[in-house]
């Protein structure tokens, strides 16, 4: 068996096939993760190919070099019933040593896979579960978990054996660095991540508005995809404000290179986790705005890295943007530190290495 290394990368004649069964390649925070989870594969010496959809991330996915193998993974129960053995027939020329599953609603299509090819697969998920998660033993590795506040709804409602579970945290890669914009122009105000219920961008489009109504000369940039994008463009265009926000999905190599242009990052999430978006800001010194919730308070020190804001209020954020704003000093000491503690926490390193760890011990198909 071949020895993962999270940091060194393994000659070409002794590689593991690994394969991700990822939804859709549009800008959300698990395709973010995928993007992260991809390359540490590769340093440690995977040989990774993704089976996908493809979308505004296909450029991104495409940089790092991986085999994408372009083909439908259906979410539904009757839809993968029949979408199985298409798939399985795609996907059994490459013999894969193990799957690597981001989304948990492709749950029983992965089993149905693992058993036909007869390998393990480790699942991840990527919010927090409101059914039993559906797994099988011997060939299911691990279940990951984005953070420890996703641990006990795994546990009670998802149902799944603590045994399974394995916490591995956002770890972005910190070599890019965010530097405030001298040039006299409008301050821009970012958010990032999947477009949905958790992530509660509506609550920026309505502090948006108030601060339009104050008399604030800005521009909002709302990155993402997902269910609730066309209730925050009917929201925006209610409110007037479709010449201040811009709701978009950019087809960029790096999602980095849309975030250099923010003055100021906001995470408004009101459960689960901020999102890998709203860390890499963070992780970038991107002067910055969380909503408090349980997911935000192993990153967040208020008033030192970050500024924290109660959940589900358009008024309270206004008020944080507007402090931020008025000290452009001190958003920039908050920007610093929020770099500076996450370069010493080393999440980048743990992230690739628990990675390689999980691989390693998933590996290989189990005793029939």
């Amino acid at each position: 068996m071949v020895a993962f290394d999270a940091v060194a990368i393994e000659t070409e004649t002794a590689r593991v096939r690994l394969l991700f069964l990822h939804p859709r390649l549009d800008l959300t925070d698990s395709t973010l993760r995928l993007l992260a989870s991809v390359r540490a594969a590769q340093r440690a010496g995977a040989k990774v190919t993704v089976f996908s959809k493809r979308g505004s991330c296909s450029a991104a996915l495409s940089s790092t070099g991986a085999e994408i193998l372009e083909g439908e993974l259906p979410s539904t129960r009757w839809r993968g019933y029949f979408a199985a053995g298409r798939t399985a027939e795609r996907i059994a020329e490459l013999a894969p040593e193990l799957l690597h599953v981001t989304d948990e609603e492709l749950a029983g299509l992965a089993v149905r896979l693992a058993e036909g090819l007869r390998c393990r697969y480790v699942l991840e998920i990527s919010r927090k579960l409101r059914a039993p998660l559906r797994l099988r033993a011997p060939w299911i590795g691990s279940v990951i978990l984005p953070c420890d506040t996703f641990v006990e709804n795994a546990v009670n409602r998802g149902q799944v054996p603590r045994e399974y579970l394995k916490v591995i945290e956002h770890g972005p890669d910190p070599a890019i660095r965010w530097k405030p914009h001298e040039e006299d122009r409008r301050p821009v105000v970012v958010t990032c991540g999947t477009l949905d219920e958790a992530h509660a961008q509506e609550v920026l489009v309505e502090a948006a508005a108030l601060l339009a109504r104050a008399g604030r000369k800005l521009e909002f940039l709302v990155l993402g995809e997902g269910p609730r994008e066309l209730d925050l463009r009917r929201r925006i265009r209610e409110l007037g404000l479709e010449s201040h926000i811009t709701v978009a999905c950019p087809a960029l190599p790096a999602l980095r290179d849309a975030l250099l242009e923010a003055d100021l990052h906001v995470s408004c999430a009101r459960s689960g986790s901020p999102g890998w978006g709203a860390i890499e800001a963070l992780g970038m010194g991107i002067p910055s705005v969380f909503t408090a919730i349980n997911g935000s308070f192993p990153l967040v020190e208020d008033r030192r890295n970050a500024l924290l804001v109660e959940r589900n209020s358009p008024a309270k954020l206004a008020e944080q943007l507007a402090v931020l704003l008025d000290n452009h000093e001190g958003a920039l000491r908050l920007g610093a530190h929020a770099r500076s503690r996450l370069l010493q926490s080393h999440r980048h390193e743990s992230f690739a290495r628990g990675l390689a760890e999980l691989y390693e011990a998933a590996r290989g198909a189990p005793a029939s």
